[in-house]
C-alpha cells in the first residue's frame, strides 16, 4: 500500500468514526478558550512562584539571617534552621504545576521532562531574584509597620518580626570595648556582653545609634555575642519598624 491510499484509509476511517459518534470535534472557540486558561493559569502561577521567592530574599534580609552565614559554623546552623523551607517547598509544588500546564504545547512536551523542569525553575527564580532587587517588599513592610496594609500585615509580621531567638536587632544606646547597651524595636533593653571570640562581622567602626544585629544567646536581660553586625545602611529597606531618626553620632568607640 503507497503512502496515498494509507492517507485515504487514516481519513476515511477518521471520518467514519465522526459519522459513528465515535469522535467528537472541539468547536475552535473551545479550544481557544481552554488555551487561554492554560495560558492565563502558567502565567499566575509562574509570578506567584517569583513572587513567593523574592518574599524568600526579603526575609532573609530583614530578619538578619543573611548576614549569619558570615558567623562561621555557628552562624551557618543559624541559617539553616530559620530558613523557610515551607515557602521553598510551596514553590517547588508551583514548578510541578507549571510542568503539568506547559505540557499541554507542543514546544514543552517534545522536550526532555529533566529540561523543562529546570527551564521553569530556573526561570522562576531569576525572575523572583529580579523581583527582590525593586522597592516592592521593602514599601509593603513599611506600610504594615505603619499600619496601612491590613491585608498582608498577618503574612508579613508572621515572617518577619519573628525572627530567630539568636538574632537580635536594635540600636546602640552606650557602647564600649566590653559591652554594648542596645534598645531593640519593642524598648526592651538589653546589655550585649562582647568578649574576644565575638566575631565582628565588618571591619567599621560603630557609635551610639548604630542599628545593629547581634548573634548570640539570650539569658535575661544580656546576649552573649557570638558575633556582631552593624546593619546602619539597611536601616531604611529591611527595618523600617525603627523610625530611623537617629541622634548624631558621638565620637566611635568599638572598632
Amino acid at each position: 500500500m503507497d503512502n496515498n491510499s494509507l492517507k485515504n484509509n487514516i481519513k476515511e476511517q477518521i471520518l467514519k468514526r465522526i459519522k459513528d459518534k465515535e469522535v467528537h470535534m472541539t468547536p475552535k472557540v473551545l479550544f481557544l478558550f481552554k488555551t487561554a486558561l492554560f495560558i492565563l493559569g502558567i502565567i499566575l502561577f509562574f509570578c506567584l512562584g517569583a513572587l513567593i521567592f523574592s518574599f524568600i530574599m526579603f526575609k532573609m534580609h530583614a530578619t538578619g539571617l543573611w548576614h549569619t552565614i558570615g558567623f562561621g559554623p555557628r552562624g551557618i546552623g543559624i541559617f539553616f534552621a530559620g530558613f523557610p523551607w515551607f515557602l521553598l517547598v510551596f514553590i517547588l509544588v508551583l514548578v510541578v504545576i507549571l510542568e503539568f500546564l506547559a505540557e499541554k504545547f507542543s514546544w514543552v512536551y517534545k522536550k526532555p521532562l529533566v529540561y523543562s523542569i529546570l527551564g521553569i525553575i530556573v526561570f522562576v527564580l531569576l525572575v523572583g531574584f529580579i523581583v527582590s532587587l525593586t522597592p516592592m517588599h521593602p514599601q509593603l513592610f513599611r506600610g504594615v509597620t505603619e499600619g496601612n496594609m491590613p491585608i498582608v500585615e498577618p503574612f508579613y509580621r508572621a515572617h518577619i518580626m519573628q525572627s530567630s531567638p539568636n538574632i537580635h536587632i536594635g540600636e546602640i544606646s552606650t557602647i564600649s570595648d566590653e559591652e554594648i547597651i542596645m534598645k531593640n524595636e519593642k524598648g526592651e533593653v538589653f546589655t550585649i556582653i562582647i568578649s574576644p571570640e565575638t566575631i565582628l562581622q565588618r571591619n567599621e567602626e560603630m557609635s551610639e545609634g548604630d542599628l545593629i544585629m547581634v548573634v548570640g544567646d539570650e539569658s535575661d536581660s544580656s546576649i552573649s555575642a557570638f558575633g556582631i553586625r552593624q546593619i546602619e545602611e539597611e536601616r531604611e529597606s529591611f527595618f523600617p519598624q525603627f523610625d530611623g531618626r537617629k541622634e548624631p553620632k558621638s565620637q566611635p568607640h568599638l572598632k
